[in-house]
């Protein structure tokens, strides 16, 4: 009877390491796939690192031309508001005539003037 009980012992001893064996195992297996995908999301992740860097440099050297670029427009918005200002203020004065044929009389006057004060 010890003899039976003792080959019970090791059989139950042997399915245990082998349970214990195979979900190792498995374990094992499903770790090392999530580990595949764990390393190609890093990879993945470093190359937008990466591809971020590049960006960050482009924009930081392109930063200052903006800005001039920027600084170039406002002053020709001020300018042309300053435009738009003397416009509309020349509009709202009496206009004089100065077309060629008053400025043409006003010398003629002129000169009859001198004429008739020479004479």
């Amino acid at each position: 009877m010890s003899i039976i009980i003792a080959a019970l012992a090791v059989v139950g001893g042997v399915v245990y390491i082998l349970f214990v064996l195979l979900s190792y195992s498995s374990e094992s297996s499903r770790l090392g796939q999530e580990l595949q995908v764990l390393q190609v999301r890093l990879a993945a992740q470093k190359q937008r690192i990466q591809e971020y860097e590049h960006r960050l440099k482009s924009l930081t050297e392109e930063e200052p031309l903006q800005r001039g670029r920027c600084d170039r427009l406002s002053r020709w918005i001020d300018l042309l508001k300053g435009q738009k200002v003397q416009v509309e203020s020349e509009q709202k004065r009496p206009r004089r005539a100065e077309g060629r044929s008053e400025r043409e009389e006003v010398v003629r006057q002129f000169l009859t003037g001198r004429k008739g004060q020479k004479g």
